[in-house]
């Protein structure tokens, strides 16, 4: 049944992905996607924060990665820029990293870092990673108006099972908040 609070999202995305070169691949990626409704008018939790309540999202996002084969591990570059439409301000979000290896088989490894910004109003607060978040008040919360670092390395122990340690440096973007650190350990077993 449809409700009158129902918010709707309408996605499109293009990838082209080339070789360069024998050791060189590119990608190249366009997206956008649009939500609406009048569920974007009420009060959300307070679990997701950073947008304005009543603010539409019509995101643009423009992806890329270069990735290299060497002979000690594959190396890819990676960026995204996305601005919302729909917003006059707060409406930017990028993001730029590295990452050494590919975790995919048994004996297999990957290091990454990366750096993101995320203003309030530039994505729809209640679709971003809810790992990456913020002390803002007296509690640790996801959304947007989010900047900081983020570390990565996984292992593959077996094909099907990976672990993993992540470390966030992560602060409000923008407004009163401190920055907090937080590092979140996984085990993936796949089936």
């Amino acid at each position: 049944d449809n409700s009158s609070h129902d918010t709707y999202l309408n996605i499109a995305q293009a990838v082209f992905t080339t070789d360069l070169n024998d050791d060189t691949q590119a990608r190249l990626g366009l997206g956008t996607y649009s939500a609406s409704g009048s569920g974007l008018d009420t009060e959300r939790s307070t679990v997701h924060t950073g947008n304005t309540i009543g603010q539409g999202f019509t995101p643009i996002m423009l992806d890329g990665a270069l990735t290299f084969k060497t002979r000690f591990a594959p190396v890819k570059l990676f960026g995204t820029w996305l601005e919302n439409q729909q917003a006059e301000a707060d409406n930017n979000a990028w993001r730029a990293g590295l990452k050494l290896g590919s975790a995919k088989k048994a004996g297999d490894w990957e290091l990454s870092y990366e750096y993101r910004v995320m203003e309030a109003d530039s994505t729809y607060d209640q679709l971003s990673e809810s790992d990456f978040g913020a002390i803002k008040g007296n509690a640790f919360e996801g959304g947007t108006n989010i900047k900081g670092h983020i570390i990565k390395a996984r292992y593959n122990i077996y094909d099907n099972w990976q672990a993993g340690l992540s470390l966030y440096n992560t602060e409000p973007e923008s407004g009163s908040g401190d920055s907090s650190n937080r590092i979140q350990l996984d085990f993936v077993w796949k089936f």
